[in-house]
Order: C-alpha cells, then sequence, then structure tokens
C-alpha cells in the first residue's frame, strides 16, 4: 500500500485519531518533537526555501523547492506546525540529498505524514474509490495534497465552489460537462452556494464507484436531499414533489423493490440520470435538455427502442393529477377513491342487516315442547 495503515497513531482508548481535539494535541506533539529533535525553526527553512530552487528527479525533470511564504503562513498549518512535522526525514541544515524517480514519486512520499494528524479522515479516504486504485498501484489517483494543497492548505476543508476546480485536474472532460449544466453555472458563475458540487453526490473521502449498480440504487436518494426540500425548491419555484412521484410509477416501484433485494440486477430501471443527464444537466425548458418535449422520446428510447412517438404522453411528468392537469387521471382516481369505500360501505351494510333480521328471526321464531 502506498500510504499504510499502520502510519495512523491511535489514541490511549485505542481508537484512530480524527477528532477536533486529537488533531490539536497531535499538532503540539509533531511541533514540540520538531523542535526539540531537530532545533529547525521555519524561518530557517524558509530562508533557503524563499529562493528559485530546483530538485533534479531520476526522470530528467526538475521540481521547485520555492516556497511561497505568504501563503504558507496563511494557510492551516503555517503558524501550527513546523516544517520538519510533515517533512520528517529532514534532520539538519543543509540536509542530505533526497531521491525520488519522479514528481509524483515525491508526491506520495509526503502524502503518508497528512496521516499523523488527520487519521480519521485517513480511515475515511480507505472506504473511497481513489484509496482502492492507490492500493491497487494506481499513481494517477488522487491523494490529500492533490485536493488540499500542499503548502496552502486553507482551514476547515475547501470552499464549496472550489471542490469542482479541484476535481477538474483529473476529470476534465466531467468539468466541462458540469460547468455548462444548471449545477455548475449556478455554483461556478454565480457562486450560489444551494446547488450541488462534486462533492455533494460523490464524498470527497468516501465516494464510492459510480459505476457500481450500488451507487446507481441510490442516486434518487442523493437527488432527494435537495429536490424533497421544500423550503429549499420554495426558493426557486421548483417542485419539491418529484421524487416522490418518482417512487410512485414504475420505475421508481420497480427501484424499491430492488432495493430490497440482495442480488441487485446487472441493469436497473431508470433513475434520474437516465433521464436528466448526469453532470450535464440543465433547466427542465432548456432547448438541448433530455427531457423537453422536442428531445424527450430520444430519451426514452434509450431504454425502450421501439418506443413511439405517442409513448412519452404517458407517463405524468413529475406532477400529481389535479383537475386543471390531467384531469381525466384525476377525476378517475377521485371516482374510485369514493367508489370503492362506498361498495364496501354498501356491503357491510347489507352483510349487518342481513345478519340482524336473522337474529331476530330466530328469537322470534317459537320454541318446540
Amino acid at each position: 500500500m502506498l500510504i499504510p495503515a499502520k502510519l495512523l497513531r491511535r489514541g490511549r482508548d485505542g481508537r484512530r485519531g480524527g477528532t477536533a481535539a486529537g488533531l490539536v494535541a497531535g499538532a503540539i506533539l509533531l511541533a514540540a518533537s520538531g523542535a526539540q529533535a531537530q532545533g529547525m525553526s521555519n524561518e530557517m527553512c524558509l530562508n533557503c526555501h524563499k529562493l528559485p530552487l530546483q530538485m533534479k528527479l531520476k526522470d530528467g525533470s526538475s521540481v521547485s523547492l520555492l516556497i511561497p511564504a505568504a501563503g504558507f503562513a496563511r494557510s492551516a498549518h503555517g503558524r501550527a506546525l513546523l516544517c520538519t512535522a510533515c517533512h520528517t526525514d529532514i534532520k539538519k541544515v543543509p540536509h542530505e540529498k533526497m531521491e525520488f524517480a519522479d514528481r509524483r514519486d515525491l508526491s506520495l512520499h509526503y502524502s503518508r505524514s497528512c496521516t499523523s494528524c488527520h487519521g480519521g479522515k485517513f480511515k475515511e479516504f480507505q472506504e473511497g474509490i481513489h484509496w482502492r486504485l492507490l492500493s491497487q498501484g494506481d499513481r494517477r489517483a488522487p491523494h490529500c495534497a492533490d485536493c488540499h494543497g500542499a503548502h496552502t492548505v486553507t482551514r476547515g476543508g475547501m470552499a464549496k465552489g472550489f471542490t469542482p476546480q479541484a476535481c477538474s485536474k483529473c476529470h476534465a472532460r466531467v468539468f466541462g460537462q458540469y460547468e455548462g449544466s444548471v449545477h455548475g453555472q449556478g455554483l461556478i458563475q454565480v457562486g450560489n452556494k444551494d446547488v450541488p458540487g462534486c462533492s455533494t453526490c460523490h464524498p470527497s473521502h468516501t465516494g464510492g464507484d459510480p459505476r457500481k449498480v450500488e451507487f446507481r440504487i441510490d442516486i434518487p436518494k442523493l437527488c432527494a436531499d435537495c429536490h424533497q426540500n421544500k423550503a429549499l425548491m420554495d426558493k426557486y419555484g421548483l417542485s419539491s414533489q418529484v421524487v416522490s412521484t418518482y417512487l410512485e410509477d414504475f420505475h421508481g416501484t420497480s427501484i424499491s423493490l430492488y432495493r430490497e433485494q440482495r442480488n441487485l440486477p446487472a441493469r436497473l430501471t431508470a433513475v434520474c440520470t437516465d433521464c436528466h443527464g448526469v453532470h450535464e444537466i440543465l433547466r427542465v425548458k432548456d432547448p438541448d435538455s433530455q427531457v423537453v418535449r422536442g428531445n424527450l422520446i430520444q430519451t426514452c428510447r434509450k431504454c425502450h427502442p421501439d418506443a413511439s412517438l405517442n409513448f412519452p404522453a404517458t407517463w405524468l411528468s413529475h406532477y400529481t393529477p389535479s383537475a386543471t392537469r390531467y384531469p381525466f387521471v384525476y377525476f378517475i382516481r377521485l371516482f374510485y377513491f369514493i367508489f370503492v369505500p362506498a361498495i364496501v360501505a354498501c356491503m357491510v351494510f347489507h352483510v349487518g342487516l342481513d345478519f340482524i333480521f336473522e337474529a331476530r328471526s330466530r328469537l322470534r321464531r317459537p320454541r318446540k315442547g
């Protein structure tokens, strides 16, 4: 493994560290031990690393060793940790020559340092797809510094609006789709924090493989986090019933049944993203939207290749039938809502009358002998 689990330090209670108190204690211990062992201050390091130094790598390339002093001072680590808390292999100044195969080898080497203070987050990271790829030897998979940065780590994690840009380093094609979507335009162009960013659907540390059926079956739940929030939907004039109406139709009912099964099928029935798109979701009235009336038949034919032009008309479009919208369906439903209970009531009344008549007849019948 690239970042061995044994590097996680345990507290006195035997659990892996991850609380705020554990983080502060870890930072203090690291800073104190660094100061005592090496006697090296951050200013001592920056005296050299404020210069345009270069490190030659084995593959022939070079990496800059210039550290932005102002950015580092403003970072979450700048005033809390010594440089040697992360660069534990630096013992003296001038320090010994270090050799790395390439830039990625250097980055992966120092990514282990994060586990000393952030054991809890690292444990979460081990549950996600990025760790799974790293542990399988895929050096392209991101680690801590790829998303959070190395010397300019911000406090309290990354700002929501910055997350898509961080993800775009590896997922450029997907970012291009998201940037033009209704969500991307709201977050990136307008800065609206109400709309979902990458980590809303793909948790930063524990994100699973979106290609797996286990991820697909949870997509309605992901969308429901926002689209069932009535206060949020009312703010933008959107319906908060889209998920409930989906779960009432054939597709949603099938998903609910699949969720109860242990052996999921390889191909599920349609979920939200099959109709609306994944990262390229547009407003439903946008002429290029997959669910606008002119394009809807093509969307249906992805699963129903023989669908006729009238096929989409059988769908109620996430609306609850009313006297003004889909009145035929509404009045048929209203008729049966009244008719069925009335029939049951009549049957109970009829049986009750018959029982009373039979009881009275037996009571009036003269006794023999």
